[in-house]
């Protein structure tokens, strides 16, 4: 009986999420912070006039007969447009918020390599550029970011219904989710990093599924070859650890022993603190920032600075250390890949619950943390430890490049949606 229950109220949910009231919903969700905004009234009154004119008889086509639609903006009307004929190439539009955080700019970029890597055409916009008219597919990543700040919430309508798709970058437990799952009931279906999340959407009805982000050959979002740029956050390092070049050198020959990235948590500051006798002993450095800060400086002219400097210091960095910044023993994915076993350094990990395809003791080493002094130590100083630590960066670079295939992991994502 619950069974069957849970089958008719997600089908309700199913049919509320198709209907016009739904998206004045939108409409009210988005703009309450202003109740007087006038976007917000202007929905409401072009709702009104489409149920009217669909209730005598004079109003369009229902949306679902005319797929082929989309949408463009003429002096502030909507009208409708046909669009271009397929190709055999889906085209892609991603969306980010232009106020975001940069880690969300970031995965779209990743995210726009990957798709053309895949062989689909893609574009990046933001809310100022608006809906683009020639896409078959639309893709909002962080819709807790792109829908509430700036005017994100004035780019679809309810002509874009069947071709939105969002991307949710937030834990179940976070702020952001419970805002983003606001919007949920516009998409047609919603990717999650967090596999644990897609079971969530999913017992609420929702169609969801799992994006798990991985290599792309020659992305120059991670390229660490070039020299480090004077910067506040590099201004302590040498000249010759910022001109350094890796030239396929074993981990022995980078100039910095470890490193560590992430929000100076209470648990983490705490953990740095213990390890601090250690770290006395070792060219480290320690890439943290305050709660709620921003992870590097901002300001014209380094917008694309934090992938390069991160991505540079762990790529001079024998040991990448990863510390969890709360008691979740997950797994930071931009940190523990982008700048770990992306920059073929090795991996030393506290325990985590689960980082597929990788496996501990064979592409990245996992110690408790009590314990990571020894390791660390032995990984640095011992002899056979520093074997072992370069047999296993670099089975864990390897693992990424076949394992972690992220044109062909998007192919198999994209193909019920083709």
């Amino acid at each position: 009986m619950g069974t069957l229950a849970k089958r008719l109220r997600n089908a309700a949910r199913q049919r509320w999420r198709q209907s016009w009231m739904s998206w004045l919903h939108f409409r009210w969700v988005t703009t309450r912070s202003d109740p007087f905004q006038p976007g917000f009234w202007r929905g409401l009154e072009r709702g009104f006039r489409h149920q009217r004119k669909r209730l005598f008889g004079h109003g369009p086509a229902p949306v679902a007969a005319i797929p082929a639609l989309t949408t463009t903006r003429l002096m502030g009307q909507a009208k409708l447009a046909a669009q271009p004929p397929a190709t055999g190439t889906s085209r892609f539009a991603l969306y980010v918020n232009s106020q975001g955080n940069y880690f969300v700019r970031e995965l779209a970029e990743l995210l726009q390599a990957g798709l053309r890597g895949a062989g689909y055409t893609c574009q990046l916009r933001t809310e100022r550029d608006g809906a683009s008219s020639s896409a078959q597919h639309h893709l909002v990543l962080a819709p807790h970011e792109f829908f509430f700040l700036a005017d994100g919430w004035k780019c679809f309508d309810r002509t874009h219904q069947g071709r939105l798709f969002l991307l949710n970058t937030e834990p179940t437990r976070a702020p952001g989710f419970r805002r983003a799952a606001q919007i949920f009931f516009l998409a047609r279906h919603v990717f999650d990093l967090n596999a644990d999340s897609v079971r969530t959407l999913r017992n609420q009805g929702y169609s969801a599924s799992h994006l798990r982000f991985g290599y792309v050959d020659d992305c120059p979002l991670f390229d660490s070859s070039r020299p480090l740029p004077l910067a506040p956050e590099t201004e302590a390092l040498p000249a010759a650890v910022r001109d350094w070049r890796d030239d396929g050198l074993p981990l022995t020959q980078r100039p910095l022993d470890i490193c560590c990235f992430g929000e100076a948590t209470l648990r983490r500051a705490r953990l740095l603190v213990a390890l601090a006798p250690w770290l006395q002993g070792v060219e480290s450095y320690l890439g943290l920032t305050p709660p709620g800060g921003e992870p590097w400086a901002g300001g014209p002219g380094r917008e694309d600075l934090p992938s390069r400097l991160s991505a540079g210091i762990a790529r001079r960095s024998k040991i990448f250390l990863h510390l969890h910044g709360d008691a979740e023993p997950t797994v930071e994915w931009q940190r523990f890949v982008w700048l770990g076993l992306w920059q073929r350094t090795l991996v030393v990990t506290e325990p985590v619950a689960d980082c597929a395809p990788f496996v501990a003791g064979r592409d990245f080493v996992m110690a408790s943390s009590a314990d990571l002094a020894r390791i660390l130590d032995y990984h640095l100083r011992d002899s056979q430890g520093v074997a072992e630590a370069e047999r296993i960066r670099e089975q864990g670079f390897r693992t990424l490049r076949e394992a972690g295939d992220f044109p062909q992991h998007l192919r198999e994502v994209w193909q019920p949606f083709a």
